[in-house]
């Protein structure tokens, strides 16, 4: 029969395993935040040197994969004669898929992001009544999505979303958005950049 002694010690290995896990935990953590400072402060320098309109977009995109592990990104800007969203880069998006998308304001999360100004996180599109799907997507699985929008000056002048499959990396947090954000004012300033320079 155990005794009083024996739950004692077993109590003591208890706090020093919570402490052993809390201590793994947070190392984990701050190793995660050092990859992704590191990735922003990558991104922001080779921002900084282009003021090229498609290669700031692409390095946007790269970057986006890495950072965040999605499975499909995309970056929308306002067409003003059709005042709708357009997908002008992406990746992991059928070609079909990206000519027959376009949100008006207000018009699917991307719509909504963009009408509001800010930014949306959602933790699985299937349940989402404002998830836009689309006919060509068949095989629509369940993922996470995080959209953020571009502010040049008080405006909107775009949208951009991640999404990653949720069997693969779970959803999206609002860690994951606050850096989403991050990467979006980043993006905004280039764009900026680029539009004056032109």
């Amino acid at each position: 029969v155990f005794n009083a002694s024996d739950l004692q010690l077993l109590e003591t290995l208890a706090t020093q395993i919570a402490t052993a896990i809390e201590n793994a935990r947070l190392y984990s953590q701050k190793q995660e935040r050092l990859v992704e400072i590191t990735m922003l402060h990558n991104l922001g320098l080779a921002l900084n040197s282009s003021l090229d309109l498609k290669t700031i977009i692409s390095l946007i995109i790269d970057s986006m994969k890495s950072i965040f592990a999605a499975d499909m990104a995309s970056i929308m800007l306002w067409d003003e004669k059709r005042d709708k969203l357009r997908i002008i880069s992406h990746i992991g998006l059928p070609e079909d898929y990206i000519h027959a998308l376009a949100f008006a304001p207000g018009d699917g999360i991307a719509g909504s992001v963009a009408e509001s100004g800010k930014p949306r996180l959602i933790k699985n599109t299937l349940l989402e009544p404002l998830y836009k799907k689309h006919d060509i997507l068949h095989d629509e699985k369940p993922k996470s999505l995080a959209c953020a929008p571009i502010v040049v000056k008080n405006r909107v002048e775009g949208v951009i979303c991640c999404e990653r499959l949720l069997e693969k990396n779970g959803p999206f947090t609002n860690d994951n958005l606050n850096l989403l954000t991050t990467v979006s004012c980043h993006g905004a300033v280039a764009l900026e950049n680029s539009n004056l320079y032109n």
